[in-house]
């Protein structure tokens, strides 16, 4: 059984939407928003790590960089973007 929970600013934005397992781990989707409700962060999390591809973005909703988990480890490459969308560098993780 998941627990969700889900953040609102004042205008109704969700700013951050999470699921726990019965362990009380961060454990499924999980989304974080800046201020203005623009997303901020999306993954997967199981049993409290990072898992899968993760996303990251600047405050006016562009890609800021992207990075692939396997139980909370690093995997593959970090892919981070310029603020015009253009790959600035991707680099191996290993």
């Amino acid at each position: 059984m998941l627990v969700e929970r889900t953040e609102v600013n004042i205008t109704g934005d969700t700013l951050v939407e999470k699921n726990y397992n019965q362990g009380g781990e961060l454990h499924g989707i999980y989304r974080d928003s800046h201020g203005n409700g623009e997303l901020r962060a999306r993954g997967i999390m199981r049993n409290g790590k990072m898992d899968g591809m993760w996303a990251f973005y600047y405050i006016d909703g562009r890609v800021n960089y992207k990075i692939k988990f396997d139980n909370g480890k690093p995997l593959e490459n970090f892919v981070y973007y310029n603020n015009d969308g253009s790959v600035q560098w991707d680099k191996d993780i290993l």
